[in-house]
């Protein structure tokens, strides 16, 4: 028996809110749709959130208890989705897109 993981449920939540056509474009072209059009899961705002705070990929790593290869794989996906170019536009995207609120600490 497996499970699924929350980020897994929430990618087959965003397919179950596509169009029929929006899911065709998805499964013939994954990264691309995947990508562009599906929101950063719950855990990738919460890696945002920490590298908006200044924290390296190690420290995200050890306050998450995830791998630091998990948080790369996290940043890749979130720079992809927002259409990031490094870290710093990555936070100033997040920021503009509502994923990141000023003043707030995030821990």
């Amino acid at each position: 028996m497996s499970f699924l993981t929350r980020e897994q449920w929430e990618q087959i939540e965003a397919l179950r809110a596509m169009t029929p056509e929006e899911r065709r474009v998805h499964w013939c072209f994954p990264q691309r749709t995947r990508r562009a059009d599906l929101p950063p899961t719950a855990r990738e705002v919460e890696v945002l959130v920490l590298v908006a705070d200044g924290l390296t990929n190690e420290a995200i790593a050890a306050r998450l208890t995830i791998t630091v290869e998990t948080v790369k794989s996290h940043l890749r996906n979130l720079t992809a989705k927002l259409g990031a170019r490094n870290r710093a536009h990555l936070v100033a995207r997040g920021f503009l897109a509502g994923h990141i609120r000023a003043g707030l600490p995030s821990g």
